[in-house]
């Protein structure tokens, strides 16, 4: 990590505090810290600290992601930050590229790293990548000139990928694990496994207090299908979850199925009742599980947002 912000010395200067802390956000360890320039975003703009709060806000609700990323690491030696030859070893323009890299298997971040830059290279690897902040869909194994704003820094996820999120807290002490959403982008077969325990036995793994939620998608011509189960138990685990699964999709389905029963559509979802919405680009299917098999479909419908 690095002491987000710079640690001493330099001039203050909004964009590249605001770039430093997006940038750290995708690191194993956020902190800004420094020593006579404020380190902390309320001493900065409003500006800096609208854009600030947001990416704040990502990595907190990140927290079962990136928890997940640790437990590889511990379990698999494999790192959190990882260049992109570390999955792509056999492609020669991704064992050139330094300045971007994949924050585990499936997100690919893009620092924005001048002064007033308005746009940036950006390599994509095989498979196709999502833009984490539009949705648009880009095509791997080519190098595009990316145009940056200052608000958000570029990210993309891989095609297939499921990324489990939470709500945002303003510390991992309150973090629970009670209530997931999901972001999927569906692909060819693909699956995730999420880890999750107390937060607080550093024996867990040893005594096998955890569980491991697996995701698993495939879309086909027709239809989009999840399968979601577990294994495993900790002490405090929850009985039962609130689940969505916010699917991106270019096609608005014409009927969603948990296992074999159609569920409707809303406008907006009503507590304990399975149901579905449309709403940017996604489609959101929320449900409570108690940690049965779940299997969700998503049929193609033919009208196109």
């Amino acid at each position: 990590h690095s002491d987000a912000g710079g640690f001493a010395q330099g001039v203050r200067d909004n964009e590249l505090y605001t770039r430093w802390l997006q940038f750290a956000v995708f690191t194993p360890i956020l902190r800004p810290h420094g020593s006579g320039i404020p380190s902390e975003p309320v001493y900065w703009s409003d500006t800096t600290q609208d854009i600030v709060r947001n990416y704040m806000n990502l990595r907190y609700a990140m927290l079962p992601y990136n928890y997940t990323l640790a437990w590889e690491n511990a379990t698999t030696g494999s790192p959190l930050m990882r260049p992109l030859f570390y999955a792509y070893p056999k492609d020669t323009t991704a064992t050139g590229i330094g300045d971007q890299y994949l924050w585990g298997d499936n997100l690919m971040v893009a620092p924005v790293l001048e002064k007033g830059q308005k746009s940036r290279k950006i390599y994509f690897p095989p498979g196709n990548w999502i833009d984490f902040n539009s949705g648009i869909e880009y095509s791997g194994n080519q190098l595009l000139d990316y145009p940056v704003v200052l608000a958000q820094i570029p990210a993309f996820a891989k095609a297939g990928s499921f990324i489990p999120l939470t709500k945002p807290v303003s510390t991992t002490d309150n973090y629970k694990s009670d209530e997931f959403t999901i972001w999927y982008y569906p692909a060819d077969s693909s699956s995730f496994v999420q880890y999750e325990d107390d937060g607080l036995d550093n024996l867990a793994q040893a005594n096998d207090n955890f569980e491991l939620i697996t995701y698993s998608g495939k879309r086909d011509q027709l239809t989009t299908t999840i399968n979601l189960s577990k294994k495993g138990s900790w002490k405090g685990m929850p009985v039962t979850r609130k689940m969505e699964f916010q699917v991106r999709e270019t096609v608005r389905p014409s009927k969603v199925i948990i296992n074999g029963k159609a569920i409707h559509r809303v406008q907006k979802p009503k507590p304990g009742i399975r149901s579905y919405r449309v709403e940017d680009g996604w489609v959101k299917i929320r449900f409570d599980w108690k940690g049965e098999s779940v299997k969700i479909e998503l049929v193609d419908g033919k009208n196109t947002r």
